[in-house]
């Protein structure tokens, strides 16, 4: 079963992905730090990047769902008038 992918999801794909490779750059660059030595500021910037990261992994997730039921992640929400 094939399902297809508009622009948007795979433009949305593209933020993700640039997401996840940031995450993974900045838990690199916090990996070489000495700490012991580390300052108070490493501890809160390497939760920071965690907590983000499980978020990334979310939107990953309902990108996925998104995906697979045909509709556009992150799509902005229908303008509605009010006349009625």
């Amino acid at each position: 079963m094939g399902v297809q992918c508009s622009s948007h999801n795979l433009a949305e794909l593209e933020n993700l992905t640039t997401a996840l490779a940031i995450h993974v750059y900045a838990l690199r660059l916090l990996d070489e730090v000495d700490v012991l030595t580390a300052p108070g500021e490493y501890w809160f910037l390497l939760s920071d990047r965690i907590s983000l990261l499980s978020q990334s992994v979310g939107d990953l997730r309902v990108w996925e769902n998104a995906l697979r039921g045909e509709r556009d992640f992150n799509a902005p929400e229908p303008v509605q008038s009010d006349e009625s």
